[in-house]
């Protein structure tokens, strides 16, 4: 199963078609109160707006740029605008780690400074720096796609190996702590180390280096001296005459997380404006490719629950594009010991819904994962589940409250036509129960291992969940589903039914059940599947292609 599984997960990967990319750079345009001769900011400042105009990036982070730098570039290349302070007072005095955007391409929502040092929040030299060091962040969108990015921009010390380290350690910790939900980032900068030196290893984790995981990557350095140097890393400098490109040192970075793919890496050699080195590095640009779709973060203020129930909604592809148009929506329930992060974060659920959605298999909708675990001062760690009992009233939420809430905060049609639902374990019970009691809210309704009756003699009835059992054995779905009306089952008939699960689940005999009671009653729709598998995270994982194409069917009648 594990083997299937993995091999389901490479052909979807292998089938996902390239999206919009942006070009990102990343450029040290060398300090121009330097007094370097022939190479002097005054005399080589035509190229770079020259280069920019060539390149021509979406975004792109400057390193040593002093103000009447920054102030050059803008006037050149009206297209841009830029953030950043000077590295010495926090406004203007100093070198600048500037983040340039196109506004024709981006829009800012945000942006900020810190400082990398043991004060980050005030001007302030770091461990055994030389010089103040800073990093600018940015949360952008493009605005083509709506798609949110971080672009982040820095320049590690030239001198303090400790302040290089401890530096991007803190980057590193400032990204996961901004960036919870996993929102596309770049990271940019002159780090002034080569690409094997160990303080690259944590951003690493979290991050990839464009110039080796790139479609299409060049190999050479970045760092050229002026044509002088044919190394910079914190070591002591090499002086040679006419390097090659070959022997240049690479100390200029790119790494990105949240985007499909790197098209290409370049290190930008030409010449500008008649100037061989437009700086005494080149500049570096990739090509990353968007991912259209997201997931965001939100809650729910419940007066029901006395708490703020949080949740996670995927957003197709285009959402942004048309602000008239409305999405199906699809109600995606998690199981025990979950939370609103379970699909996103354990079962792939973005990266098959993606791949469904560009392959034709399922229509564009919106999914939202409510979290019904336990929380608040009585409540934590406790296994509540989605029904009504003393103290935890969740049924009324989700329907009094939280569908409400949800389908006015986003462009869901809005109607039980074009409204599904579907969950895993605890959730398949959820899924059955909001069916059953309100079958007038679903167009379809997919129970997946579900824990559909009462308690099953297995290791998983332990006292912690006690409670939780009692409430799932008072809320037995086959009994309920004979024992109610004949007007309430022509209504849950009327719901489209995907019921499945593992033969090798412990819970299976639940699902049998209720199928058999459905087909009793002759539904005409009540399909059921028992694969091959257990309750586990793959079965689920290689459930939700069909479910999305179950309740895509469902959406178009």
């Amino acid at each position: 199963m594990i083997k299937k599984a993995s091999l389901f997960i490479l052909a979807l990967l292998l089938t996902l078609s390239a999206s919009a990319s942006i070009r990102v750079m990343s450029y040290n345009i060398r300090l121009g109160v330097a007094k370097d001769g022939d190479n002097a900011w005054e005399i080589r400042k035509d190229a770079t707006p020259a280069m920019l105009r060539d390149i021509h990036p979406a975004v792109f982070g400057v390193q040593e740029a002093y103000d009447f730098q920054v102030a050059y570039i803008l006037e050149q290349c009206p297209e841009y605008k830029a953030v950043g302070v000077g590295r010495d007072d926090g406004v203007e005095q100093g070198e600048h780690m500037s983040v340039f955007y196109d506004t024709n391409l981006i829009e800012l929502l945000e942006w900020g400074t810190y400082w990398l040092s043991e004060t980050p929040d005030v001007p302030s030299f770091g461990w055994d720096a030389k010089c103040r060091r800073t990093a600018t962040w940015t949360l952008l969108r493009e605005i083509a796609s709506g798609q949110k990015f971080y672009f982040v921009n820095t320049h590690l010390d030239h001198r303090g190996a400790v302040a290089r380290k401890e530096g991007l350690a803190l980057i590193y910790n400032r990204i996961q702590a901004m960036n919870p939900d996993g929102v596309p980032m770049v990271l940019t900068g002159d780090f002034n180390v080569l690409t094997d030196d160990e303080c690259l290893a944590d951003i690493s984790t979290l991050m990839k280096s464009a110039r080796f995981n790139s479609v299409d990557a060049d190999t050479i350095g970045s760092f050229n001296g002026f044509g002088a140097y044919g190394n910079s890393s914190g070591a002591p400098t090499i002086k040679k005459k006419n390097v090659k490109l070959n022997e240049l040192q690479p100390i200029d970075y790119i790494y990105y997380s949240g985007f499909d793919q790197s098209l290409c890496f370049k290190v930008v050699t030409q010449t500008y404006a008649d100037r061989k080195y437009i700086s005494d590095h080149y500049p570096i640009y990739s090509d990353l490719v968007l991912k259209a779709s997201r997931i965001e973060s939100g809650a729910v203020a419940s007066k029901i629950l006395g708490v703020d129930k949080q949740y996670k909604v995927y957003l197709p592809e285009g959402y942004d594009l048309n602000p008239e148009k409305r999405y199906p929506v699809l109600y995606l329930l998690h199981g025990a010991k979950g939370s609103c992060n379970t699909w996103s974060r354990n079962y792939n659920m973005k990266v098959i819904t993606d791949w469904r959605m560009t392959s034709g298999f399922s229509v564009p909708m919106i999914i939202v994962m409510p979290d019904a675990s336990g929380d608040g001062p009585d409540n934590v760690g406790r296994y509540m589940g989605y029904f009504n009992y003393e103290g935890w009233r969740y049924e009324d939420f989700f329907f009094e409250e939280f569908i409400p809430e949800i389908e006015s905060r986003y462009r869901i049609a809005g109607d039980a036509g074009h409204r599904a639902i579907a969950g895993l374990s605890m959730g398949g019970h959820g899924t059955a129960l909001f069916a059953m009691h309100r079958p007038q809210y679903f167009s379809s309704a997919c129970p997946l291992s579900g824990r559909l009756k009462g308690r099953p003699n297995s290791y998983q009835d332990r006292p912690e969940m006690q409670e939780y059992l009692d409430q799932v054995a008072a809320n037995d779905m086959p009994k309920y589903l004979k024992g109610c009306s004949e007007e309430q089952q022509k209504a849950i008939s009327a719901v489209r039914w995907y019921i499945d699960c593992g033969d090798d689940d412990y819970l299976v005999a639940g699902s049998l059940d209720l199928w058999r009671e459905m087909k009793k009653l002759r539904f005409p729709c009540a399909q059921l599947r028992v694969r091959e598998g257990t309750h586990n995270q793959e079965y689920w994982r290689t459930a939700l292609p069909d479910v999305l194409t179950f309740v895509s069917i469902g959406f178009a009648e």
